[in-house]
């Protein structure tokens, strides 16, 4: 113990067998089973009653712990004596013999002392409250026993710790679960299977544990029994589904009295959704499938009606959209145009020839009086037409004939003049001043070439 402040002092203090120290011109002060951390408040509590200081100015060290002898005995790995400080409790003897064998037992351990009764440790209480360890301190020659199990079970399957656990004989079913962290959230509770022998035969007993639970009972354990809890493998069948033309689809729970129109609504139709007509698949017992044609509009407009269809377990709506049923056609333009394009095509509206040129930013200077309508046949599309079409006249005056609606696929082709005429040349040998070839056009005349 060091004092440093207004007063100041030093003791070196042995802790007698009794468990004290008597510190000079102070009265015996008893540390015998009480942590450091304790010791260090009651120390600085009965030093500060004759010397001066502030708390941070008080200073308590163990510069020596006495070794013990303690004997472990019985069902461990290494039995024997072993010397160790008198620091250590019973928790560490057991660490230093190894601990106790397969047969041995955790739950009964005792520590033996000349003159008291038998205490008993038990490791599964230790495991759950760690503080229980400091009423198991050590004297010297202390025995520890440990005995073997009395009663040893296992439990497997949907639990959180399958594992081997021993019991005493006092705990049943619902300690046992307890101890091997409780149940998956996929047990089937309602039968647990014990494997027990019993008269040389095998047995199999069959536990509702929640009706343990409920009644507030339990169901007692012997040695050697396996516990087996199943695992809940069938797939959820208490929903509903909803695809198609919805904001949100997919499955839902299956509420009571649940029918087409709520369920509906819960998904949010889009827009382009068909509100005429909607099919319910219905899944039987045999796996098979069903199909309902349902009357949308009676289902919605009229709520719990007769066409609005009262929902069964597994039940998959299926939504249409009117998009599915419209064919997506598309005009086009290729050649001598400034913008070659590719639109959609509506048809609700009476595109011309005139339209698309200019969708297609207009006649490049060099394109031909004439061009051509390619047109796809849709009911057979390897069968082609090609329709004539003066674009002067289309562009002069978008009243003319040849200004013509055009139809889906469309596709405008517009050539160059200069895809019309031949590259020709003429040839000028012998005696000239520059023989070779000249390009030729309709005015050229032998005069000219020479």
């Amino acid at each position: 113990v060091s004092i440093f402040g207004p007063s100041q002092a030093s003791f070196s203090e042995a802790i007698s067998l009794d468990g004290y120290i008597k510190p000079a011109g102070m009265p015996r002060i008893y540390l015998k089973g009480i942590t450091l951390g304790s010791a260090r408040e009651l120390l600085r509590r009965r030093f500060s009653e004759y010397y001066s200081f502030s708390p941070n100015e008080f200073e308590v060290a163990v510069t020596y712990s006495r070794v013990i002898t303690i004997n472990v005995v019985g069902e461990v790995f290494t039995p024997g004596s072993i010397s160790i400080p008198a620091t250590n409790t019973a928790f560490n003897a057991l660490q230093a013999v190894g601990g106790p064998t397969d047969i041995g037992s955790v739950r009964n351990i005792k520590l033996l002392r000349n003159g008291e009764p038998a205490r008993v440790f038990d490791v599964y209480e230790f495991l759950q409250d760690p503080t229980v360890e400091g009423n198991f301190y050590l004297q010297d020659n202390d025995y520890i026993h440990v005995p073997i199990y009395e009663k040893l079970v296992s439990i497997d399957g949907a639990v959180r710790k399958p594992f081997k656990y021993e019991l005493k004989e006092s705990e049943g079913l619902r300690q046992l679960v307890d101890y091997a962290g409780g149940f998956k959230e996929n047990a089937f509770q309602g039968n647990i299977q014990i494997f027990r022998v019993l008269n040389d035969e095998e047995k199999i007993l069959n536990v509702n544990f929640r009706e343990l639970v409920a009644s507030n009972t339990d169901f007692t354990i012997y040695s050697g029994d396996s516990v087996a809890v199943a695992e809940i493998s069938r797939p959820y069948e208490n929903f509903v589904e909803l695809a198609g033309a919805v904001e949100f689809p997919g499955r839902y729970e299956l509420e009571p009295g649940m029918r087409v129109g709520s369920l509906a609504g819960k998904g949010r139709l889009l827009t382009e959704a068909r509100t005429d007509v909607a099919y319910l698949f219905r899944t039987r017992e045999d796996e098979t499938v069903q199909m309902l044609r349902v009357d949308f509009s009676a289902a919605r407009e009229n709520p719990g009606g007769s066409a609005d269809l009262v929902l069964q377990p597994k039940d998959k709506l299926q939504i249409f959209s009117q998009v599915t049923y419209v064919d997506k056609a598309s005009l086009s333009s290729i050649g001598a145009l400034r913008e070659p394009t590719e639109i959609s095509y509506d048809p609700t509206e009476n595109i011309k020839v005139s339209d698309l040129i200019l969708l297609s930013g207009g006649l490049e200077p060099n394109a031909a009086e004439y061009g051509y309508i390619k047109r796809v046949d849709p009911a057979n599309k390897v069968k082609l037409d090609f329709i004539r079409v003066n674009l002067f006249d289309v562009v002069s005056d978008t009243s003319s004939v040849e200004n013509r609606t055009l139809k889906p696929f469309d596709q405008l082709i517009v050539y160059t003049n200069e895809q019309f005429f031949d590259e020709a040349n003429v040839v000028v040998t012998g005696a000239v001043r520059q023989p070779g070839e000249y390009e030729f056009d309709d005015g050229l005349r032998v005069s000219d070439v020479i």
